[in-house]
Parts: structure tokens; sequence; C-alpha cells
């Protein structure tokens, strides 16, 4: 059901009648679905968002104040129609993407509906992209009798848009975990305020302003804290405080109040039906929303960092590949027996082939830097030296020769971590790489730089290493286990092969 869903308030109706927008309210408030209601005009006393707001359900009448001015052989009239309607949607949606679903809720569908369409079409000169994820109908015109609402429809009403709903249960599983998240927060929020119910009205306003500044001061420490130059450093720090209470509570949350189940699953039975299904989704995409943002803050932990090949140590790259030999002459001898008849090379032609494909593949990688210093030592102001773990990003196509891959003990390569492909196309202007690639680190050559150093990093610094993006916390704590283990290992003697 569609109250099971949408509660979290992104819910609007743009319909500049509100004498025929009100039996939808209605059912709306009857079913205790939060919205917003608007008239489409931008000053009124029903007007549009301010500024952009994300929505999941888009209620919208395709005659908004055109009623004198509009007739389909008027050519004006439709372009100030396209104008109108694509302003409305640039002007009220923060959904970048396809993540709203658009409810046509017009009695002019079938005059207007042809043009209304062509406002998400890029070649037309008044267009939006702001596409919806599915656009649906409820006809308005079922509903009223000469412009009078027809008595007794409203349960119909609910049930057209049930009906409209029902087959997409993906993403209403989606809503789901929107509203667990919304809900999370509010029980977070209310059990603060849990600790200043013995206080008078007064005297709640005070204490909060003591918990609020002692949380700040255990996220940052308490020299930290003394040294946060601004009131919006120290908002950071009790908001990233709340953030940890936060995150546990979304996990209870989930597990402790069952949500309707979700039952539309892609059937498997085996590993190789789901390697199949692994094949018909881009993963590099998905990987890419997973292991990276951009949170605009290239200290942090995570920060990611192009190094300028003529300042990078080679001797990173060259002892990488001496452990990856074995795989590149493997690689370059079937190259050569697939081009010469299976007639592999000589050892001299093996050693020369390799030597190109290695010096080939140097041309090809970015050498990064990965920032590995604790969150907390950051925002607590002990980060004097910044902990950097150096590597590069590879093209995909290496990952699939096994190369740069972690080696159990016996390959010898206990110093390895690296990601899994992921998309880096457009992650930033200095990657010219398109499509999948994965970055790889060696612990060997962990290192440390000043807390100057990486000031210095952003987006644009043409001589020092500039920031590219940040790499996602599950991500780093992986690594910083892998690392701890590297640094405390005792090691093992044996006989090798």
């Amino acid at each position: 059901m569609v109250g099971n869903y949408f509660k979290t308030g992104k819910t609007i109706v743009i319909d500049d009648q509100l004498e025929e927008a009100k039996p939808l309210l209605n059912s709306l408030y009857k079913h205790q679905i939060p919205h917003y209601y608007s008239d489409g005009r931008p000053s009124s006393d029903f007007p549009l968002p301010s500024k952009p707001t994300q929505f999941r359900l888009v209620f919208l009448d395709l005659n908004l104040q055109l009623q004198s001015s509009m007739g389909s052989s008027d050519s004006d009239a439709y372009k100030n129609f396209k104008a109108q309607h694509s302003n409305i949607f640039e002007s009220i949606l923060g959904n970048d993407n396809h993540s709203y679903i658009l409810v046509i809720w017009s009695q002019e569908e079938e005059e207007y509906g042809e043009h209304f369409e062509k406002i998400f079409d890029t070649s037309e000169k008044y267009h939006t992209l702001k596409k919806p994820y599915r656009s649906i109908s409820l006809k308005k015109a079922d509903f009223f009798n000469n412009k009078e609402w027809i008595p007794g429809q409203e349960d119909e009403l609910y049930r057209r848009i049930n009906e409209a709903l029902s087959s997409l249960d993906t993403y209403k599983l989606f809503c789901e975990w929107e509203r667990i998240v919304n809900e999370s927060a509010a029980e977070t929020f209310d059990a603060i305020f849990q600790l200043v119910n013995s206080y008078d009205a007064n005297g709640k306003e005070e204490y909060l302003k003591k918990l609020i500044t002692l949380l700040s001061i255990a996220y940052a420490g308490d020299e930290g804290y003394l040294n946060l130059d601004n009131d919006q450093m120290r908002t950071d720090s009790v908001l990233l405080a709340l953030n940890q209470i936060l995150d546990d509570d979304i996990d209870r949350l989930i597990l402790d109040k069952r949500q309707e189940e979700y039952k539309n699953w892609v059937q498997v039975s085996n590993s190789k039906e789901i390697s199949s299904l692994r094949k018909e989704i881009n993963r590099g995409l998905v990987n890419t929303k997973l292991f990276t943002f951009s949170p605009n803050k290239p200290e942090l932990t995570g920060s990611l960092y192009a190094i300028y090949k003529r300042n990078f140590n080679r001797k990173i790259f060259d002892d990488s590949i001496h452990n990856q030999i074995g795989a590149i002459k493997s690689h370059v001898s079937k190259e050569y027996k697939r081009d010469n008849d299976n007639q592999g090379p000589t050892d001299v032609q093996k050693e020369q082939l390799v030597a190109n494909f290695v010096e080939e593949l140097y041309k090809k990688i970015i050498p990064v830097e990965l920032n590995m210093t604790p969150l907390c030592d950051v925002s607590q102001g002990n980060d004097m030296m910044h902990r950097i773990l150096p590597g590069f990003i590879v093209p995909a196509e290496h990952q699939n020769m096994n190369l740069f891959q972690k080696k159990t003990i016996n390959r010898g390569l206990g110093y390895a971590l690296s990601t899994d492909i992921f998309d880096v196309s457009g992650l930033h202007k200095y990657i010219k790489l398109t499509g999948n690639a994965f970055i790889y680190f060696d612990m060997r050559f962990f290192t440390s730089i000043s807390k100057n150093q990486i000031k210095k990093r952003t987006k644009e610094s043409r001589t020092l290493p500039r920031y590219l993006f940040t790499l996602r916390n599950n991500l780093i704590n992986e690594f910083q286990v892998g690392l701890s283990n590297h640094i405390s290992r005792l090691g093992v003697l044996y006989l090798q092969e």
C-alpha cells in the first residue's frame, strides 16, 4: 500500500485549481501521507518550493495557469507550456537522477500529453533533465463531472494510486529504507532529549547547550576542541558524534522492526546463476557508489590524491611489478602466439616483450596516495603528521591478467592491497582513463607527511598532488585492518618451490 512507503514528507501535489486538488489532498490526508501542495506559481498563497527538494511522488496537473492562453493550434502557447513545465521541474526537484515517480493528475491529458512528454527530450529547446523513474496517469477526468467532484470516489482514487504503484516493488523498497533512516533520526533525536526530562523549561536549553558542547569535545578531544577555529568546525564535531549514534540506531531499527518483506527477488539457485547475474549488472558503476564520494574536504581520511609522474617514486611501481613478472610473461607469450601462428617467442624476444609491456603499463597508470590518518585524529587535531599509503590506478583489463591482486603468503604478496574494479569515468578531469579501473596499494611504502602538506592538496593544484575523490569508510576500515596485520605480522619461515 502507498501509505506504507511514502511517509517521509516527500510528496508534492501541483494543481492550480485547489478545488480540483482537494479530493486528492484529502485522500493523502486520510491515509496519513505527508505532502506539500502548490498551485504552480512561485509567488502565491501556495507557492512552489523556494529551493530544489528531493521528492519521491510528484502529482502534476498539466494545465497550470494556461486556460485563457492555451489552444491546440497556438504554437506559441505550446512553447510557453513546455517552457513553464520544464522550469517547474528544474526549480523544485533536487533529484539529479530518475529517482521520483510522476503521477499525471489532469483533465486535459489527451490535449497536452504529447507536448508534455517532449520536455524530457534533450533535443527540445525547452527541456528538463529531471526525468522520472516512472510516469503514470490517474485520469483525473474520471473523477469529475462538469468540473465537479463525483461524490464517493475517494476510495476509488486511492485504490487507483495503489494499483498504479503496485508493480514498483523495488522502488518502494528504497522508499522503505529511506523511511527507516528518517525514523531512526527521529528516535535518536528523542533519545537525546530523554537526558533533559528532569529539567524545567528554562533549564532544558541550558543543559542541552552544555551537552552539545561536551559532545563536540568528546569527538574532537580536549586540545582538539580548543584548537578549532570557528563555530562551523565545532558544529561538524557534534554532528559527527550524533551520526555515530544514528548509525547504530538504523541497524537496530532494521532488525527490531520488521518491514514489508520484499518478494520480487531474481531467482538464483546455484553459483553459476549468481555468476551469470553479476554479468548483467555493471558492477563498476555500482562499486563507484559503494567505494567513492566527494565531500569537498581534501584533508579527510580516505582522501585520494593524484601524484604527477615526475614526482612519483617509480620504485613503488617497479617493485610491485617484480612479483608480477610471471603473469606478464604468460600474457605476452599468449599474445605473441596468437599473432604468429601459435609460435612462441624466444627468450630474448620474451624479455623485450615484457619490457615493452611494463613501459606501456607505466604510461597508463595514475600514481596516487591515500590518506589513511584515522578520522578521530583529524577531528581531534592530533594529525600533525598524516599517514599516507602510495599506489596507482590501473585499467581494469590488467585485473583479468591477475596483475596486482591480493595473493596468499606463498605467492609473496602479503603487502598488497587493492580495490575491486569501479568506473572512474568523470570522477575527476585529471583522470584520463575511461571505464573500469582498480587501485593497487603497496603497504611496504607506507609513510607520513605533514599536515601543512595535506592542506595544500586541492582539486586544482598544478604542482602538488591534487585531490581526486574520497574512498568510503568501509573500504578504509578494511585497508587499516590489512595494514595493521602487515605491520604486526610475525612472519613464517618456509621453503618455496
